[in-house]
């Protein structure tokens, strides 16, 4: 059975990557800086929830 396929609108995690890393060397582009509580707080328990829902037990 075939993986199911994003829609074309919703970029891939390569696309993201690449796009991420030539936003970094575009010299007026705002940089952007997160408190580690932003971090520890808003960002870190969705992907590790995630990972964990999609991790196999056995």
């Amino acid at each position: 059975m075939a993986p199911a396929r994003l829609p074309a609108a919703v970029p891939s995690d390569r696309e993201t990557l690449v796009a991420g890393a030539g936003a970094s060397f575009v010299p007026w582009f705002p940089e952007i800086t997160l408190s580690s509580e932003v971090v520890l707080i808003g960002l870190l328990p969705p992907l590790l929830y995630a990972t964990a829902i999609s991790t196999s037990l056995v």
